[in-house]
């Protein structure tokens, strides 16, 4: 009995979860778009948009990217005025905006990053979104993985490679590469994710972490 206790408290206190599933690949979040999600009803069309900007410039955050689509209708079947007035919509701003909020810095600067969700509804209207809860009420069934990746995002998180389900939750791996042509050298990161039943990233934690140096692409051989 006394051997079957100490080999439970090693197991917690390695974190080790007990009752943790077999780990399960992802795909990007891409790959997820419209087939893995269906939205509530009233809303024909989502898109999540990422923009970004040079920090402490003065400069008006710029759309770099639309990672994630969910639609009952596609975009090019609307009134073409209503896409050209859609796609014209600017991010709404403020205290209360936490969509994919971070800021990224390395040697060559710092960029910050936000993100906004924007709908059609069935008759027409337009809505802007800035907040997380605001994805989640606008969707109404989505897949597992999926959902792992848009949390991911929507945290302002890389994305994941693989997952598997914890007691609390689910524990994802992120595998991230960054690259400095500055200071000439490239480094890989592993962290495990925690996200809970809520759907909140609550708990982050480095796993491995390697720094080579590495000559900048396009510099003359010395």
């Amino acid at each position: 009995m006394q051997i079957l206790k100490i080999v439970l408290l090693i197991l917690v206190l390695s974190g080790v979860q007990v009752n943790a599933s077999k780990w399960k690949e992802l795909r990007s979040l891409y790959d997820y778009s419209g087939s893995s999600c269906e939205l509530k009803a009233g809303v024909k069309y989502l898109e999540l948009r990422e923009y970004t900007r040079v920090k402490k410039s003065k400069e008006s955050m710029r759309h770099t990217e639309t990672p994630f689509v969910i639609n009952n209708k596609l975009l090019n079947e609307f009134p073409a005025s209503k896409v050209k007035q859609f796609k014209k919509l600017s991010p709404l701003l403020n205290t209360k905006t936490n969509i994919r909020k971070f800021t990224y810095c390395n040697s060559d600067g710092c960029v910050e990053h936000i993100g906004n969700g924007f709908a059609i509804a069935s008759d027409g209207e337009l809505w802007k979104m800035n907040e997380i809860a605001d994805v989640w009420n606008y969707i109404e069934k989505i897949d597992i993985p999926a959902k792992i990746q848009l949390t991911l995002w929507l945290y302002g998180k890389h994305h994941g490679t693989r997952y598997r389900k914890v007691s609390n939750g689910y524990e994802v791996i992120i595998e991230q590469y960054r690259y400095s042509c500055a200071e000439e050298y490239e480094e890989y990161f592993t962290y495990s994710v925690l996200i809970d039943k809520q759907w909140k990233v609550v708990k982050e934690k480095l796993l491995k972490h390697s720094k080579e140096k590495t000559q900048c692409v396009g510099n003359p051989a010395i």
